[in-house]
């Protein structure tokens, strides 16, 4: 998956009054889906893409992002963006989402941006994606050797 950051291509271009449900993007480089319209439902996908991940600019509005997995390397996860002084996303609602970005924010929003609702986000970068898999590991490693002294005994 090779798309343009420069170019605004992305490996999906969501039109208005759409749901986006069940998609797997891996190893995109670029943005993974860029919002053109409003009414837009987008939950349960999963996208490792080295761009933007979900990229809406202008005035669009009436959005959920909800349950998603996002993987977006050194870009937001979530970029909301102001095209003009009076147009600028909004009514967006931000839920319950994983992202992963070693951004300074792994959501970026203009502060004109209005009525932006935001919950249940788990952000990591990567020295704690890295600390998260190790301590996973270590528990994993303890319970195997539980396992292996309950067998001897």
């Amino acid at each position: 998956c090779l798309f343009s950051q420069t170019i605004k291509g992305a490996a999906i271009n969501v039109n208005k009054n759409s749901l986006v449900s069940g998609n797997i993007i891996q190893n995109c480089s670029g943005i993974g889906i860029v919002l053109t319209g409003g009414n837009i439902t987008f939950t349960d996908n999963s996208l490792n893409v080295t761009g933007y991940g979900v990229l809406a600019e202008g005035n669009i509005a009436d959005v959920e992002i909800e349950l998603n997995v996002i993987d977006s390397s050194d870009q937001h996860s979530i970029h909301l963006a102001r095209t003009s002084r009076y147009d600028f996303p909004h009514d967006f609602i931000i839920q319950n989402n994983t992202l992963y970005s070693n951004a300074e924010e792994a959501i970026y929003m203009d502060e004109e941006s209005l009525k932006i609702a935001i919950s249940g986000i788990k952000q990591m970068n990567e020295e704690q994606q890295k600390a998260f898999i190790n301590e996973i590991l270590d528990i994993l490693l303890n319970f195997l050797l539980q396992l292996l002294h309950m067998r001897q005994v």
